[in-house]
């Protein structure tokens, strides 16, 4: 199983089955030895490679290799920011194949949209010192961008993110926004969708 072989190259740092079925602890055991950063760098990543490989892309991916079988696309993670994610991830990724198709991983300083089309899933760093502004997720549609957006800040589904990560009681977590994810036509197993959770009362890191 894919998962499983992706999990494995994270022994030291994390493992993914835990993902499926509840959210990441950050005190992992496998973890003790990494610095809290590059644990949650590791859980990011994880976090992506597999809601990646559940998106039923809108523009490119399987729905186009259906219609062309010769034509081999590669899966398309687009990073806004996060230069530390993006190198990791490129990374890891390099030799992962998810329905016949390799990984190519893409960086952008901001939201540019002729670098996000073609993306079934982009990345936004919303915590980042340098981290671009968010005000125009929700116009990526308007621009003929159809990308699964996750991201970070506190801000990131109000401002028409799809999916934003947070950490509270040592987990990482996701939230969902629905509404923007159908507006984008993009379709995700609803197993996936459930495993989503509103922040509770405890305090809450909106920048994992």
């Amino acid at each position: 199983m894919l998962v499983e072989r992706f999990a494995a190259s994270y022994a030291r740092l994390i493992v993914l089955i835990p993902l499926i079925t509840s959210p990441f602890l950050l005190s992992s055991e496998g973890a003790c030895e990494e610095s809290e950063a590059t644990r949650k760098l590791a859980l990011k990543a994880a976090f992506l490679f597999y809601v990646s490989a559940q998106v039923d892309d809108a523009i490119t991916g399987e729905k186009i290799a259906s219609i062309f079988p010769s034509l081999t696309l590669g899966k398309r993670i687009c990073v806004v920011g996060g230069q530390d994610l993006f190198t990791h991830l490129k990374e890891q990724l390099k030799r992962h194949v998810v329905n016949g198709r390799h990984f190519e991983i893409v960086h952008s300083p901001d939201l540019d949209f002729s670098v996000l089309r073609g993306c079934s899933l982009t990345y936004v760093d919303g915590c980042s010192a340098s981290a671009s502004s968010t005000s125009s997720l929700s116009s990526l549609r308007d621009e003929g961008v159809s990308t699964l957006t996750v991201g970070t800040g506190e801000k990131f589904l109000s401002s028409g993110g799809m999916m934003q990560l947070y950490i509270q009681s040592n987990r990482l977590k996701f939230q969902v926004n629905r509404e923007a994810i159908e507006k984008a036509m993009i379709k995700l197993p609803e197993e996936m969708l459930s495993l989503a959770s509103a922040p509770g009362k405890d305090e809450v890191d909106y920048c994992p």
